[in-house]
């Protein structure tokens, strides 16, 4: 069987919803949706076991009140993990659903990165049935060197409503800061495309989308903007930023280190 290439045949979906019994709530409606990025275990204990990253103000929005407006925040706050249902879908150039799957477990990232991993319920069965349908988990790529020339590929997807068309968006890196490397799109990413994974032609993972900066408008006045960081913002106008690999990695190996107590937290959540 040939391997479905994550690049240019599937996406994965990732869809929150919550349910606050204190606020009144009987059903479950949606807190967000968003693109996730698969890598494969380098752990011998765990080799089926897929790390599923996402970005944290996504899944776990109670924990970045400052990225939402005050009437978000508001009632946010009062918003965890208890109140949350995870599922995660990968989906085909078609939008055909190939594999669904619940979260059973969500690990942050230490430190201030918006990063976090899900795991599955059943991720065993989950991880076989990805081996039967030909779909490739993904690796970090620590060894390229990243220069604007070289062309990379982001596939995520877009909504218009309940419909979720896959997406492919050719990017190259455009600069990088103290601390964040941005790329520059062939087009203003969509809502949901955080998340998704960045990947070099030989598929393998180079950073995980973590932000889309505004398109500039000249009327957009921000109080208290200097002109130097006034035009930095008109540079990286409808640019993505990125979580680059090595920072994969790294959280990658810290999960692996903490593989027994999640074990025993996705055996509880069963």
């Amino acid at each position: 069987m040939s391997k479905i290439n994550l690049i240019q045949r599937a996406s994965v979906v990732v869809r929150t919803t919550f349910r606050v019994p204190e606020f009144g709530m009987n059903e479950f409606d949606p807190l967000s949706w968003a693109s996730g990025t698969m890598l494969s275990s380098t752990s011998e204990k765990f080799p089926r076991r897929c790390h599923i990253l996402v970005n944290s103000h996504v899944v776990l929005p109670w924990q970045h009140l400052g990225m939402y407006t005050p009437e978000q925040a508001e009632w946010l706050q009062h918003v965890d993990s208890k109140h949350c249902m995870y599922e995660l879908q990968i989906v085909d150039d078609q939008g055909g659903v190939l594999v669904s799957s619940s979260a059973g477990a969500v690990r942050r990232a230490p430190g201030s990165r918006d990063l976090a991993a899900m795991y599955l319920l059943n991720e065993s069965l989950f991880h076989d049935t990805l081996t039967d349908k030909g779909v490739q988990l993904l690796t970090p790529d620590l060894n390229h060197d990243l220069t604007p020339d070289v062309i990379l590929e982001i596939p995520g997807h877009e909504a218009e409503g309940t419909l979720l068309t896959p997406l492919l968006v050719e990017a190259a890196l455009q600069c990088r800061t103290e601390h964040q490397t941005f790329l520059k799109t062939a087009r203003l990413l969509p809502q949901g495309m955080c998340g998704a994974p960045v990947l070099l032609q030989n598929s393998t993972c180079c950073g995980i989308i973590d932000g889309i900066v505004p398109e500039f408008n000249l009327d957009d006045d921000r109080g208290g903007e200097n002109e130097k960081q006034r035009e930095l913002r008109r540079l990286l106008s409808g640019s993505a930023s990125m979580i680059p690999a090595h920072e994969l990695a790294t959280f990658v190996q810290y999960l692996e280190h903490t593989d027994d107590s999640l074990t025993a937290e996705l055996v509880r959540a069963t």
